[in-house]
């Protein structure tokens, strides 16, 4: 028995497959089977406009392109600026700067010089995740050449901090009073704003570093122009 496949197409869209059979006994048998031919694909170009977040409002939520991962839960402490900070030095002054600190991590915003009413508006952000405190302080140091000098500082219970979800809007800073060690009104006055959010919240592009106070400033020694210049140098970032 010999087999011929002989393919007639028929139309656009169906193929049919003829198939000649050559028996023993000499008659030339036909059988036809019809097989599907796949749809022609378009390959034009179209124009799409596919969203793809960047925190524009959809309806009645919010997106976002931090929606395609895992949302982290951070606590965000922004420091605004403090007013009416005592003086310090012999002078009468004060070089202010602000610590803050959570459990054994802290960040600490830039100081300036000569100035009771400084403004920072800094933002610092605290992993959920590495929280091991109850407690978050927020202490108005004055910077000094052998050792900073307490000014105040204002107290947070963490479990008391509001939450906050985008589109929600942002908190409002608040003045607060400062308070000495011993928890009594000291003088001088600090705007912040504290609240828990995710990645999401459009402070997180602002934070600034967060480290440990085993991950502190370490001497590092370059050879320049044939003289050892020694430089600080600050490492071990952590969120």
């Amino acid at each position: 028995m010999f087999l011929a496949f002989v393919p007639q197409v028929f139309g656009q869209s169906n193929l049919k497959l003829s198939i000649k059979v050559l028996s023993l006994d000499g008659f030339l048998h036909q059988e036809v089977e019809e097989m599907q031919r796949p749809p022609q694909e378009d390959f034009s170009l179209k124009e799409t406009n596919p969203h793809l977040g960047g925190g524009k409002v959809t309806g009645d939520k919010l997106t976002s392109t931090y929606d395609l991962v895992e949302q982290m839960q951070y606590l965000y402490v922004r420091v605004v600026k403090a007013k009416d900070l005592p003086g310090k030095d012999v002078t009468g002054s004060c070089d202010p700067y602000v610590e803050v600190r959570l459990g054994n991590y802290k960040g600490t915003t830039r100081h300036f010089e000569k100035k009771s009413n400084p403004e920072w508006n800094q933002v610092f952000a605290f992993s959920k995740d590495r929280i091991q405190a109850s407690v978050l302080e927020v202490t108005v140091k004055d910077k000094d050449v052998v050792k900073d000098d307490f000014i105040g500082r204002v107290l947070f219970d963490l479990n008391e901090i509001p939450k906050r979800v985008p589109p929600d809007s942002p908190l409002a800073p608040q003045w607060y009073r400062l308070e000495d060690r011993k928890n009594e009104k000291a003088k001088g006055e600090l705007m912040l704003a504290v609240w828990m959010g995710t990645q999401a919240d459009e402070a997180f592009p602002e934070r600034h570093g967060i480290r440990t106070p085993q991950q502190s400033v370490v001497p590092m020694v370059l050879q320049i122009s044939g003289q050892r210049s020694i430089f600080p140098l600050s490492f071990g970032i952590c969120e």
